[in-house]
């Protein structure tokens, strides 16, 4: 993830597998209704804090890699998506079908 509007799209994929409304998800984060939007429509840089808060009550952890392990796994990307997809599924019911594709294949 290179910018900020793709962070924003990986969250907004994650709400909606999640069936989460943002009306729902600004107060469980604990934050005003425009930095959601700001967070969100990924258009505007916003506190690290409130990110953060968005990501956790998602459920996602935010993990840093170094760029010459990064490069290859969005390379890989079905590859990934695949891993994905079976560690969902031990984990999650019916979490290999929450992981968005964007070919529209699964």
């Amino acid at each position: 993830m290179t910018s900020l509007k793709s962070l924003a799209d990986s969250l907004d994929a994650q709400a909606r597998a999640q069936g989460k409304t943002r009306r729902a998800l600004k107060q469980e984060a604990g934050i005003a209704t425009q930095t959601l939007v700001n967070i969100m429509n990924g258009k505007e840089d916003y506190r690290m804090s409130s990110f953060l808060a968005v990501a956790d009550r998602l459920g996602l952890e935010v993990v840093l890699l170094p760029r010459q392990l990064a490069v290859p796994l969005a390379a890989q990307e079905s590859g990934v998506r695949t891993a994905m997809q079976r560690l969902l599924a031990q984990h999650v019911p019916g979490g290999a079908d929450k992981v968005d594709d964007p070919s529209g294949e699964r």
